[in-house]
C-alpha cells in the first residue's frame, strides 16, 4: 500500500469548521518527456531510470473515499507530473483509475494535467474520464510555432495540439492550455505562428485567456536554466531577506536577442496584469450587485441586473479582446517606430479602454468607482 499524503491542514481546517471541499492528491510521479524547461527530467527517479511511477488505481480511490468520509471533499486537483503518461501505459492507467471511479460510482470532479501525446488525448478516453468526473485539464501545448516546440524538445508536433483541442471542445471538457508566449529564443515570426495557432485552434476561451501571455522561467536544474550563459540581474525591488537569497539561486533572467519581442513582451505584460487584476476582481463586483438588488427588491425597487449583465459581458468578451490585444501588438512590432515598447503600451491600453467603453459604458476603472458608489448607496438605505 502507498503512503497517503498527510492532511494536517484539512484537519485543522476541519477542527475550526472552515469546509473542506477540494482537496489535491496524485496518481503518478515523473514524465517520460525531456522538456527544457521542466525540472521533471533531472528528478533524482527519473534520472534512475524510472521515468513514470504509478499508485493503482485501486490505492487511488481509496484514498478519495476516504476524503470524501472525512473531510466531505467534492474537487480534486491531481497534482501528477504527467497524468496521462505515456501512450498505451497512460492510457490503461487513467481510464483503470476512472472506471474504478465509476463502479463504485463516487461523486467527485476533478482536475488533472497531462501532454497531449498521451493515449488520453482519445475520444473513447476522454470520454470515459469525464464520465467519472473530470471537469478540467491542463494539455501541455506550449506554442503553435513548430520551432519553438523543437528548442523545447517538446518531442510532439503542433498538429497534435490541434487534434487535442478539437477532441476537448467535442467531448464538452474544459481545456486550459499549458502556454509559453515567449522563451530565451522567441522570434517575432514566432509570436505570429502563436496567435495564428490560438486563434485557428479557438483555444482562447480558458477562465482567463490573458494567461496565455506568460514568459518562460528557466528554473534551476533544468537545461533552459542551463542554455543561459549571459543571466541578466534579477528585479526583485520588494524582496528581501531569505526569500531573496533563495530566489537569487533559483532562477536566471534572461533578455531576447530580438529587441523588438523584448518591447512586445514588456507591454504585452504589463498592460495584460491589469486587465488580469480587473478579471480577478470581477466576482467580488458581481456580489455588491447582487446584495444591492436583493436590498432594492425589499423596498419594492427595480434591481441592478443590468449592471450585472455587462459584466457578464466584459468577462465574455476577453477572449476576442486577447485576440485584438495581440495583433495590434505584432502589427506594430512590424512597423518597428521609435519608442516601440511605450508605443506599444499607449497603443494597448487604448484598445482596453475602447473595449471598456463599447461593453460598460465607461472605462472600466470608473464603471467599477460608479457601481461600488451606487451598490454602498443602497446598502446605507437598507
Amino acid at each position: 500500500k502507498e503512503a497517503w499524503p498527510a492532511r494536517d491542514l484539512l484537519v485543522h481546517h476541519r477542527g475550526n469548521r472552515i469546509p473542506t471541499p477540494v482537496a489535491s492528491t496524485y496518481t503518478s510521479r515523473g514524465c517520460h518527456a525531456k522538456c527544457t524547461f521542466c525540472y521533471v527530467p533531472r528528478a533524482p527517479g527519473v534520472t534512475a531510470g524510472n521515468a513514470w511511477r504509478v499508485r493503482s488505481p485501486v490505492d487511488v480511490v481509496d484514498e478519495i473515499e476516504f476524503l470524501q468520509r472525512e473531510f466531505g471533499t467534492r474537487f480534486l486537483w491531481f497534482n501528477d507530473d504527467n497524468f496521462g503518461g505515456a501512450f498505451q501505459d497512460g492510457y490503461s492507467h487513467a481510464v483503470g483509475f476512472a472506471e474504478e471511479i465509476l463502479r463504485r460510482d463516487l461523486k467527485i470532479s476533478f482536475h488533472c494535467e497531462f501532454r497531449v501525446d498521451t493515449g488520453l488525448v482519445d475520444r473513447e478516453a476522454l470520454r470515459t474520464l469525464r464520465r467519472a468526473g473530470m471537469a478540467s485539464a491542463l494539455l501541455g501545448m506550449e506554442t503553435g510555432a513548430p520551432s519553438m516546440a523543437k528548442r523545447f524538445r517538446k518531442g510532439t508536433m503542433v498538429e497534435y495540439n490541434f487534434d487535442a483541442a478539437r477532441l476537448f471542445k467535442a467531448e464538452g471538457i474544459e481545456l486550459e492550455p499549458g502556454w509559453i508566449m515567449v522563451e530565451p529564443g522567441t522570434t517575432l515570426d514566432e509570436l505570429w505562428e502563436n496567435l495564428q495557432f490560438i486563434v485557428a485552434a479557438d483555444i482562447a476561451v480558458s477562465e482567463n485567456p490573458f494567461s496565455f501571455i506568460s514568459r518562460a522561467i528557466a528554473l534551476r536544474g533544468t537545461e533552459m536554466y542551463d542554455r543561459i550563459a549571459d543571466p541578466m540581474p534579477p528585479e526583485l525591488p520588494d524582496v528581501e531577506g531569505p526569500a531573496r537569497a533563495v530566489l537569487l539561486q533559483a532562477r536566471r533572467e534572461y533578455r531576447i536577442p530580438d529587441r523588438r519581442v523584448e518591447d512586445v513582451w514588456a507591454a504585452w505584460s504589463t498592460v495584460s496584469a491589469e486587465v488580469a487584476d480587473r478579471k480577478e476582481e470581477l466576482p467580488f463586483v458581481a456580489q455588491l450587485i447582487v446584495d444591492a438588488t436583493r436590498a432594492r427588491r425589499t423596498r419594492g425597487e427595480p434591481g441592478l441586473r443590468p449592471l450585472l449583465s455587462r459584466l457578464r459581458d466584459w468577462a465574455d468578451g476577453l477572449a476576442e479582446l486577447l485576440v485584438a490585444f495581440l495583433n495590434l501588438g505584432l502589427l506594430l512590432a512590424d512597423e518597428d517606430p521609435p519608442r516601440l515598447a511605450e508605443r506599444l503600451e499607449t497603443e494597448l491600453r487604448a484598445l482596453v479602454d475602447a473595449y471598456d467603453r463599447r461593453v460598460l459604458g465607461d472605462p472600466y476603472p470608473v464603471f467599477v468607482a460608479e457601481t461600488r458608489r451606487l451598490c454602498g448607496e443602497q446598502a446605507m438605505a437598507g
